[in-house]
C-alpha cells in the first residue's frame, strides 16, 4: 500500500521540520527504519541502523565515530549514552 514510502518521504523531505516544528526544528532528528528491510530483524540490527542514521544526520554527541559494539546490550547502552549526552537547546 506504500505506507513505508509515505513515511520515508515525509521524514526525509527537507522542509518538513522547518514547516511543522518551526524554531524547534534543529532539536529533532527523524530516523526511519523499514524493519522489513532488515536481514535478521534483531534488536542489535535495529539499534545499529538507528545509530548509523543519527550519526549521518549529525545528531549524536561527541565520540560518535567510535566503532559500534556488537552485542545488543552494549549497543543499547552506547546509543543511550550518546543521546543522554546531547545538550538540550
Amino acid at each position: 500500500m506504500g505506507k513505508s514510502n509515505v513515511v520515508r518521504f515525509v521524514v526525509s523531505h527537507p522542509q518538513v521540520k522547518s514547516r511543522y516544528l518551526k524554531e524547534r526544528a534543529g532539536d529533532f532528528a527523524f530516523v526511519h527504519v523499514d524493519c522489513a528491510g532488515l536481514a535478521a530483524g534483531s534488536e542489535p540490527e535495529l539499534l545499529s541502523e538507528l545509530w548509523l542514521q543519527l550519526r549521518a544526520a549529525g545528531a549524536l554527541g561527541a565520540g560518535n565515530d567510535a566503532p559500534l559494539p556488537v552485542d545488543g546490550r552494549s549497543l543499547r547502552q552506547a546509543l543511550k549514552e550518546q543521546i543522554v549526552a546531547l545538550r538540550p537547546r
